[in-house]
């Protein structure tokens, strides 16, 4: 039995609407004011509200609000005079099914009261089966705001409920992701269905990668991601790294160009880290040296073209902020020329800020600065909100393994990649002997070996080569 309730303050019409609704087997609960309704909508749950929009006590928009906020599952109809049209369109707009105009007419109402049930019946199937998605399904407004999430949506990005709703969508998106989502979002809007993969951030700093979709249905937008992350953050092991590096900790490192700073952020990358580098060397130099599976980020007051960031210490802190994620390593260069547009003291908290975050989310953040540019106080207060970055305790490779990677090497030189045949005739061993001895270069990150047709080839890393030539 569906359960109605009636507001009215006129006593002669609730009781009749109760008679009529009655007759028809629906429980119908009255309610006088605007203070008796509210009560009956926090102690029950109602299928459908028929709501006059003048009280003695207040308003019915008050009700419809409540309704809205509190228990969308429960269909409103408007009780109104022919002198409320404007305010009938108001209460439509803030989402009530229908209207009704006083005096009210049995047949009329019984219709609207049948299809505002059937209504609800339609949206608890729509949510049931919403609910049992394994996708998480999203409802965007125009702007990109979160209006609905099914469960799924919510608890794969680790979120509650109420912290997504109002939150704009491209926020929980990575930053090398955002401008390419965006695009996606604007052919969305032009009725072209878009899919297609990116990193979303979870709450607690964790990254989704995602499988997500946008479809234009109305004037929404309907989003669903699919959780397509296989693996968790790639494990950092001492063997693939040049220097000690732990998630969680901003490293300090004090040198005149960024070398040893550079050169860990890349072995982070390569060992499968997202990798955001800050800097004021141009992103096509950065590239050239070092390769181009990172974001570079530009440190300058010339905000336009490429991606870009102004110096100011607020801007600043806030970009960090939101670069900061587990399975991320940032490297930021010249921190000596944020803290010239700014002030030490600023940055100095602004760091204490980004340290903070880093610890909670996992990130791992390098920082290169030349320490002429600093009194010797300055420099003491940034070290002890840092880590030094020492250099990983090596033991030594073995002979035959050591002999191996020579071999690799002087191939690799003059252009060509032996496979597992050519290594075995070279070393005289047993096809088993090569798997294993390759399979401990590969561990420690000395060697990659890569498919060329039906056969596996091996390359030398650039860590195996620096090995080579000590």
């Amino acid at each position: 039995m569906e359960r109605l309730l009636v507001v009215d303050d006129d006593e002669g019409q609730l009781e009749v609407l109760k008679d009529i609704l009655e007759a028809c087997k629906y429980e119908v609960f009255t309610a006088r004011s605007r203070e008796e309704a509210l009560a009956d909508l926090k102690d029950h749950t109602f299928d459908l509200a028929l709501v006059d929009l003048k009280l003695q006590d207040g308003s019915g928009f008050d009700i419809i609000e409540y309704v809205v906020n509190n228990g969308p599952q429960t269909v409103v109809l408007v009780l109104t005079g022919h002198a409320s049209l404007d305010s009938s369109i108001r209460a439509l707009r803030m989402g009530a099914y229908d209207f009704l105009q006083k005096p009210i007419n049995t047949e009329i109402l019984l219709k609207a009261v049948e299809r505002g049930l059937e209504k609800k019946q339609l949206k608890d199937l729509a949510e049931s089966v919403i609910k049992k998605m394994e996708e998480g399904l999203a409802v965007l407004n125009y702007e990109g705001m979160i209006n609905f999430t099914n469960e799924q949506f919510y608890t794969m990005l680790r979120y509650s409920y109420r912290d997504l709703v109002g939150k704009c969508f491209l926020s929980l998106v990575a930053p090398e992701d955002e401008g390419s989502t965006r695009a996606y979002m604007v052919l969305a809007k032009q009725e072209k269905p878009q899919k297609f993969q990116a990193m979303l951030i979870c709450e607690d700093g964790t990254e989704l990668v995602g499988i997500i979709s946008f479809t234009v249905i109305g004037d929404r937008m309907l989003c669903v991601v699919s959780d397509i992350t296989q693996v968790v953050a790639p494990e950092i092991t001492r063997e693939n790294l040049t220097f000690e590096i732990e998630p969680g900790i901003v490293y300090l490192v004090e040198e005149e160009t960024p070398e040893s700073a550079m050169t860990s952020f890349v072995e982070l990358v390569d060992a499968g880290l997202k990798g955001t580098m800050i800097t004021r060397e141009y992103p096509d130099k950065i590239r050239k040296r070092w390769g181009d599976n990172f974001q570079v980020v530009r440190l300058t007051e010339d905000v336009t073209g490429e991606i870009t960031l102004f110096p100011n210490v607020t801007f600043f802190a806030k970009r960090i902020e939101s670069y900061l994620s587990q399975s991320r390593v940032i490297l930021i260069d010249r921190l000596d020329y944020v803290i010239s547009n700014s002030t030490f003291d600023l940055v100095l908290k602004s760091l204490q800020k980004v340290r903070d975050m880093a610890f909670a989310r996992k990130s791992i953040v390098i920082l290169s600065i030349d320490p002429r540019t600093l009194t010797e106080k300055e420099l003491s207060l940034l070290e002890k909100e840092t880590n030094p970055l020492e250099a990983v305790a090596r033991t030594e490779l073995r002979e035959d393994l050591m002999q191996l990677l020579g071999y690799v090497s002087k191939r690799n030189e003059v252009g060509t990649t032996p496979h597992h045949r050519d290594i075995q005739k070279k070393f005289n061993i047993s096809r088993s002997t090569v798997r294993e001895r390759l399979n401990l270069l590969s561990s420690k990150g000395l060697i990659v070996e890569k498919r060329d047709g039906r056969r596996k080839v091996i390359q030398i890393t650039e860590r195996g080569r620096k090995l080579t030539h000590t």
